[in-house]
């Protein structure tokens, strides 16, 4: 009974540090998702190519 009492709680930590590893990269995931979609939208990605094209130019890179 003592060995028993010994092994449950290692395993309940194991599964929380899994079930909190979980929780963590799905919130990242997430974030990044919405990150990316607010980008869209704002279409920064767009407008930081022109950007970049603009310079370029600018410089006789192109």
């Amino acid at each position: 009974s003592v060995k028993l009492r010994r092994e449950f709680p290692d395993e309940n930590e194991e599964i929380a540090k899994r079930i909190k590893y979980i929780i963590v990269s799905l919130v990242v995931f997430i974030m990044q998702m919405w990150i990316i979609d607010v980008l869209l939208e704002l279409n920064i990605f767009g407008k930081i190519i022109e950007l970049s094209f603009f310079f370029c130019n600018q410089e006789g890179l192109i």
